[in-house]
Protein backbone atom coordinates (compact mmCIF):
# COMPACT_ATOMS: atom_id res chain seq x y z
CA UNK A 1 0.00 0.00 0.00
CA UNK A 2 1.36 3.60 -0.67
CA UNK A 3 1.54 6.25 1.79
CA UNK A 4 0.72 9.67 1.19
CA UNK A 5 0.93 12.41 3.20
CA UNK A 6 -1.89 14.38 4.22
CA UNK A 7 -0.99 17.36 2.48
CA UNK A 8 -0.63 15.25 -0.88
CA UNK A 9 -3.93 13.35 -0.29
CA UNK A 10 -5.26 17.26 0.01
CA UNK A 11 -3.74 18.33 -3.13
CA UNK A 12 -4.75 14.88 -5.36
CA UNK A 13 -8.47 15.91 -3.94
CA UNK A 14 -8.88 19.91 -4.83
CA UNK A 15 -7.00 18.35 -8.79
CA UNK A 16 -10.14 15.76 -8.59
CA UNK A 17 -12.34 18.19 -7.84
CA UNK A 18 -10.89 20.87 -9.97
CA UNK A 19 -11.23 18.53 -13.62
CA UNK A 20 -14.40 19.11 -14.59
CA UNK A 21 -14.21 22.46 -14.57
CA UNK A 22 -10.50 22.96 -16.01
CA UNK A 23 -12.02 21.00 -18.87
CA UNK A 24 -15.34 23.24 -19.88
CA UNK A 25 -12.79 26.56 -19.51
CA UNK A 26 -10.40 24.72 -21.87
CA UNK A 27 -12.81 23.25 -24.35
CA UNK A 28 -13.81 27.05 -25.02
CA UNK A 29 -11.98 28.79 -27.97
CA UNK A 30 -12.69 32.33 -29.73
CA UNK A 31 -13.51 32.60 -33.32
CA UNK A 32 -14.43 34.58 -36.05
CA UNK A 33 -17.27 34.02 -38.12
CA UNK A 34 -16.82 33.69 -41.62
CA UNK A 35 -19.63 35.16 -43.39
CA UNK A 36 -22.77 37.25 -42.04
CA UNK A 37 -24.89 34.81 -40.16
CA UNK A 38 -27.77 34.85 -36.71
CA UNK A 39 -26.98 34.48 -33.43
CA UNK A 40 -30.21 32.17 -32.04
CA UNK A 41 -31.53 31.66 -28.58
CA UNK A 42 -30.83 27.65 -29.56
CA UNK A 43 -30.71 25.47 -32.96
CA UNK A 44 -33.92 25.91 -35.28
CA UNK A 45 -34.55 28.96 -32.24
CA UNK A 46 -35.38 32.16 -32.79
CA UNK A 47 -33.14 34.70 -34.24
CA UNK A 48 -31.16 37.26 -31.58
CA UNK A 49 -28.59 38.90 -33.51
CA UNK A 50 -27.98 39.39 -36.84
CA UNK A 51 -23.36 38.60 -36.66
CA UNK A 52 -21.40 40.59 -39.21
CA UNK A 53 -18.12 38.69 -41.17
CA UNK A 54 -14.92 39.03 -38.40
CA UNK A 55 -17.23 39.29 -35.24
CA UNK A 56 -15.22 37.09 -32.31
CA UNK A 57 -17.34 34.49 -30.74
CA UNK A 58 -16.59 32.71 -27.31
CA UNK A 59 -17.72 29.16 -28.59
CA UNK A 60 -17.80 25.48 -27.44
CA UNK A 61 -19.40 22.36 -29.11
CA UNK A 62 -23.17 22.82 -29.08
CA UNK A 63 -26.16 20.52 -30.37
CA UNK A 64 -27.69 20.29 -33.32
CA UNK A 65 -24.98 21.07 -36.11
CA UNK A 66 -23.86 24.46 -34.43
CA UNK A 67 -21.96 25.90 -31.92
CA UNK A 68 -23.00 27.18 -28.15
CA UNK A 69 -21.75 31.36 -28.78
CA UNK A 70 -21.11 34.14 -26.46
CA UNK A 71 -21.17 37.50 -27.32
CA UNK A 72 -19.68 40.94 -25.62
CA UNK A 73 -20.13 44.58 -26.71
CA UNK A 74 -21.77 47.84 -25.70
CA UNK A 75 -25.24 49.31 -26.62
CA UNK A 76 -26.50 52.33 -26.46
CA UNK A 77 -28.51 52.80 -22.91
CA UNK A 78 -31.32 54.00 -24.61
CA UNK A 79 -31.81 51.34 -26.87
CA UNK A 80 -32.42 49.04 -23.72
CA UNK A 81 -34.91 48.42 -20.70
CA UNK A 82 -35.30 46.90 -17.64
CA UNK A 83 -36.19 43.06 -18.37
CA UNK A 84 -36.15 40.24 -16.05
CA UNK A 85 -37.15 37.10 -17.92
CA UNK A 86 -35.32 34.11 -18.57
CA UNK A 87 -32.64 35.37 -15.83
CA UNK A 88 -31.40 38.22 -18.24
CA UNK A 89 -31.46 42.02 -17.09
CA UNK A 90 -32.08 43.95 -20.26
CA UNK A 91 -33.40 43.57 -23.55
CA UNK A 92 -33.88 45.60 -26.64
CA UNK A 93 -36.57 48.79 -27.01
CA UNK A 94 -36.57 49.86 -30.56
CA UNK A 95 -38.66 48.13 -33.31
CA UNK A 96 -35.61 48.64 -35.34
CA UNK A 97 -33.47 46.90 -33.32
CA UNK A 98 -30.13 48.09 -32.78
CA UNK A 99 -26.43 48.44 -33.11
CA UNK A 100 -23.97 45.82 -30.43
CA UNK A 101 -20.37 47.79 -30.98
CA UNK A 102 -16.98 46.23 -29.64
CA UNK A 103 -16.62 49.55 -27.52
CA UNK A 104 -18.59 52.54 -26.66
CA UNK A 105 -18.79 53.80 -30.56
CA UNK A 106 -16.65 51.47 -31.72
CA UNK A 107 -16.92 49.35 -34.70
CA UNK A 108 -20.64 47.31 -35.09
CA UNK A 109 -20.42 43.42 -34.19
CA UNK A 110 -23.86 42.61 -35.01
CA UNK A 111 -27.58 44.33 -35.38
CA UNK A 112 -29.92 42.83 -32.36
CA UNK A 113 -33.19 42.44 -32.47
CA UNK A 114 -36.28 44.22 -30.64
CA UNK A 115 -37.25 41.99 -27.51
CA UNK A 116 -33.24 40.55 -27.36
CA UNK A 117 -32.44 39.99 -24.07
CA UNK A 118 -28.97 40.59 -22.50
CA UNK A 119 -27.17 40.17 -19.37
CA UNK A 120 -25.97 43.70 -18.29
CA UNK A 121 -22.07 43.48 -17.07
CA UNK A 122 -21.40 47.49 -16.39
CA UNK A 123 -22.65 50.62 -17.37
CA UNK A 124 -20.65 53.53 -18.77
CA UNK A 125 -22.19 56.73 -19.32
CA UNK A 126 -24.91 56.11 -22.01
CA UNK A 127 -23.65 52.80 -23.46
CA UNK A 128 -24.50 49.47 -21.31
CA UNK A 129 -21.76 46.74 -21.73
CA UNK A 130 -24.22 43.44 -22.38
CA UNK A 131 -23.42 39.85 -23.20
CA UNK A 132 -25.74 37.32 -24.53
CA UNK A 133 -25.12 32.97 -25.18
CA UNK A 134 -26.72 31.44 -27.97
CA UNK A 135 -26.36 29.24 -30.48
CA UNK A 136 -24.48 29.68 -34.39
CA UNK A 137 -24.33 26.86 -37.03
CA UNK A 138 -21.21 25.48 -37.49
CA UNK A 139 -21.21 26.42 -41.33
CA UNK A 140 -20.52 30.13 -39.88
CA UNK A 141 -17.03 29.25 -39.08
CA UNK A 142 -14.27 29.01 -41.60
CA UNK A 143 -12.87 25.57 -40.94
CA UNK A 144 -9.34 26.14 -38.91
CA UNK A 145 -6.29 26.12 -41.03
CA UNK A 146 -4.45 22.68 -41.34
CA UNK A 147 -1.26 22.44 -39.15
CA UNK A 148 1.68 22.67 -41.50
CA UNK A 149 4.04 19.12 -41.25
CA UNK A 150 7.55 20.30 -41.39
CA UNK A 151 8.73 19.83 -45.18
CA UNK A 152 10.78 16.57 -45.66
CA UNK A 153 14.79 16.17 -44.23
CA UNK A 154 17.03 16.86 -47.41
CA UNK A 155 18.11 13.65 -48.71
Amino acid sequence: MIRRSAASRVALAAALLLLPLAARLGAQATRAVANETDLLNGPGGIQLLHLLKGTPLAVRPGKGGGMEATIEGWIPANALHDDKREGFDVSVLPAAGTTLRDKPGGSPLASARLGALFDRIEVKSNWVHVKRTGWVASAAFAAPAPAKSPPPPPP
